[in-house]
């Protein structure tokens, strides 16, 4: 590029003149590392080859004469694996006004539908539920009401020995 005297920014130029937006990847100096991201008609890695970078007097540069021009991800610097197998991660995030519970109850739903979807050969999983968490914490307080019924129940009838005393107790503390 810099023997023909193009900038990472005319190359961006270059690929911003068109109208749909895809991810391109970035170009590395040793000092400059530039995000590229292009709105453009191009469709193909072949499109995006003849794509032209400059025309000075008569000489045109097309991007794959400046560039390795490959379709392939947005980034390879991670690397999604599934049990030990190469994997794809769509994350859900819940809105924070959104049931977790319900959310994650409507995933479950939904995944044989995809399932059914999917080609020969692969597999649709959820390897990270946060709402066990949820769930644990309110089995957790449901446990430890139910208890704490128990022990005030039994304190208040060893105290005063009658089970009328311990009805009013038993009706207020659950409400």
């Amino acid at each position: 590029m810099a023997t023909l005297r193009i900038t990472p920014s005319a190359v961006h130029d270059a690929l911003a003149n068109n109208n749909y937006l895809s991810a391109l990847g970035r170009t590395k100096g040793s000092m400059v590392s530039v995000n590229l991201v292009a709105n453009t008609d191009l469709r193909t890695a072949e499109d995006f080859r003849q794509l032209v970078v400059k025309q000075d007097k008569g000489t045109i540069v097309h991007l794959g004469e400046i560039a390795d021009v490959v379709l392939g991800a947005e980034t390879y610097d991670e690397d999604v694996r599934f049990n030990g197998e190469a994997a794809t991660f769509m994350g859900i995030w819940v809105l924070p006004t959104a049931n977790s519970l319900d959310v994650i109850k409507q995933v479950r739903d939904v995944i044989p539908q995809i399932r059914e979807q999917l080609p020969a050969g692969m597999k649709v999983g959820i390897p990270y539920d946060s709402t066990a968490y949820i769930q644990d914490a309110i089995k957790e307080v449901l446990s430890t009401l139910t208890e704490t019924l128990l022990i005030v129940v039994v304190v208040i009838f060893l105290f005063l020995g009658s089970f009328r005393s311990v009805l009013i107790p038993v009706v207020a503390i659950p409400i």
